[in-house]
């Protein structure tokens, strides 16, 4: 079947479609024909697949300057029964960055429904509907009068498109693509393979930073496996600028699993949990990851039967994180077997019919010895009564600790609009409430903390986000989209004074080439500022 490669109009359908062969690609169109003030842009659209952007782009002064009214979709959201809308701003760099966004009530978010979007502009202020429903309002007045538009990633169909406004002169359209992006492809090797998947991020000393990547043909993120796959290792010198590979192939399958931290200056430890055997293992390489010592156990103290390791239930390490004073923070998962099955045609959509609840155990000699877990939601209806059992609802748990000593913790949530957050003020002991985060977000989110105290976690949705904190995580900005595809699945640490490095694969099953991306990125008071834009 022949794709089209170009913009399609539909007159006898008032539909318009973006080209069917760059589903997976950034596409918009734009009306340099007509420059308007004072505009009044509204349409109805479709997402017909699990995950992408669709929006109404205005005030375009080229096509990397604009404001852009839209609509996100990613999976997550419709096992929560989620809708966001946005309004966003682009600036050349690459990145959209969010002025507002709002969980929007009463929308469905059915892959096959036609919604309608509308966004009016009065002087500065910008207000969007999605579906009827008033949602974000904003003021901004970096743009004055533009040039109207659509846009978008992945698929979508756009109908009934109505563009009413002041028309202003304005200067000449300014041909050409000035979108830019803020990643760089430190391995355009296909020899390889044509897949790249990234491992994480270590930073063995001040002046080298390594990556495993897992690199496969005719394969995808969920069809990996040690015959069409294999490990190599890659190294930056230069804190993420440029990357080297120094071994590989290695089977896949001699790679320790867990989770993988640096202890000491070019020692790393590999650690994982085993419940059916009651003990964690560690193994330790000295060789940049080439090479490990055999597995090691690692004790369990106090009595984890009482609230985890008993029948029926299943027990999974999903987050890991060394504390700044040595110490090893664990999340337990917990959950209990057959409740998701019972239900009768249970699907993603089916409603909260999963309970993972987050527990945390803590380690102080490196992994030899581990405490009894303590539930990171303390839910005590009132002073002095017995916490009730934690929230459920945790999935992959991204952790970090401040400079001044508090831990936090989000969680992307199974079946649930918002992400899950909660803190802890004593090293890990004991944890406040679990609360609704104010945004969503998936595919195992990575958060680090920087040297001055900021906040910056990466998620999937919408597109690749950064959301930024600069108070230790009381207030979050509305995200930033750093770059467009629909994934994470990635790794970031700190490489520099709050310059951070984050790596993600291009996609994880839709296209092919699928190439390992890496930002680096400078946290700011007024947030995140690309250092790779072009």
């Amino acid at each position: 079947m022949a794709f089209s490669n170009r913009w399609e109009l539909l007159p006898d359908l008032q539909e318009i479609r973006p080209p069917a062969a760059e589903y997976w690609v950034h596409t918009m169109a734009i009306r340099t024909d007509i420059c308007l003030a004072e505009e009044t842009i509204q349409c109805e659209c479709q997402q017909p697949i699990h995950g992408g952007l669709v929006g109404i782009i205005f005030g375009a002064q080229d096509s990397g300057h604009y404001y852009y009214a839209y609509v996100p979709v990613w999976g997550q959201l419709w096992r929560a029964r989620a809708f966001y809308a946005a309004i966003a701003i682009a600036d050349g760099s690459g990145y959209l960055r969010n002025l507002g966004m709002e969980l929007m009530p009463n929308v469905p978010g059915h892959w096959n429904v036609w919604r309608s979007l509308k966004v009016q502009r009065r002087g500065n202020e910008i207000q969007m509907w999605v579906g009827g429903v008033r949602g974000p309002c904003v003021r901004d007045d970096t743009y004055g009068a533009g040039r109207p538009g659509v846009g978008g990633f992945s698929k979508y169909k756009i109908r009934n498109l109505k563009i009413d406004g002041k028309a202003v002169p304005g200067p000449a359209w300014k041909a050409g693509d000035f979108r830019g992006h803020a990643w760089l492809q430190p391995i355009s090797d296909l020899t390889l393979g044509d897949f790249q998947a990234p491992g994480p991020l270590l930073k063995l000393s001040d002046d080298e930073v390594i990556m495993p990547v897992r690199i496969g043909r005719d394969s995808g993120c969920h069809r990996l496996n040690a015959e069409n796959s294999a490990l190599y290792f890659y190294h930056s010198h230069d804190a993420g600028r440029s990357w080297s590979q120094y071994a590989g192939p290695i089977r896949s399958t001699d790679r320790p699993p867990g989770a993988w931290l640096v202890l000491d200056p070019g020692v790393i430890r590999a650690t994982s949990f085993d419940p059916d055997h009651r003990r964690f293992l560690y193994q330790d390489s000295t060789d940049k990851g080439l090479t490990w010592t055999e597995p090691e156990s690692g004790r369990l103290l106090g009595d984890w039967t009482r609230d985890i390791l008993r029948e029926k239930t299943w027990n999974g390490l999903f987050g890991f994180r060394q504390l700044n004073d040595g110490t090893l923070l664990a999340v337990i998962l917990h959950g209990y077997e057959g409740i998701y099955d019972a239900i009768p045609r249970k699907g993603q959509g089916t409603w909260g019919t999963e309970v993972a609840q987050p527990y945390c155990t803590l380690s102080r000699d490196r992994g030899l010895t581990w405490s009894e877990p303590v539930p990171m939601d303390n839910a005590a209806l009132n002073d002095g009564d017995t916490p009730d059992s934690p929230c459920g609802g945790f999935s992959e748990t991204a952790v970090a600790q401040l400079p001044g000593g508090r831990i936090v913790a989000l969680a992307r949530p199974f079946r649930s609009p918002f992400m899950w957050q909660t803190q802890s003020e004593d090293g890990g002991k004991t944890w406040r409430q679990a609360c609704y985060a104010p945004f969503s977000g998936a595919g195992g989110p990575q958060m680090v903390a920087t040297r001055s105290g900021y906040l910056a976690i990466i998620t999937r949705g919408p597109g690749l986000c950064l959301h930024f904190s600069s108070d230790e995580g009381v207030n979050w900005d509305y995200g930033t989209v750093i770059d467009f595809p629909d994934v994470f699945n990635g790794s970031a640490i700190e490489v520099e004074p709050d310059v951070i490095l984050v790596v993600y694969p291009q996609s994880m099953d839709e296209i092919r080439p699928s190439f390992v991306r890496v930002q680096r990125i400078r946290l700011t008071a007024r947030g995140p500022v690309p250092l790779n834009a072009d």
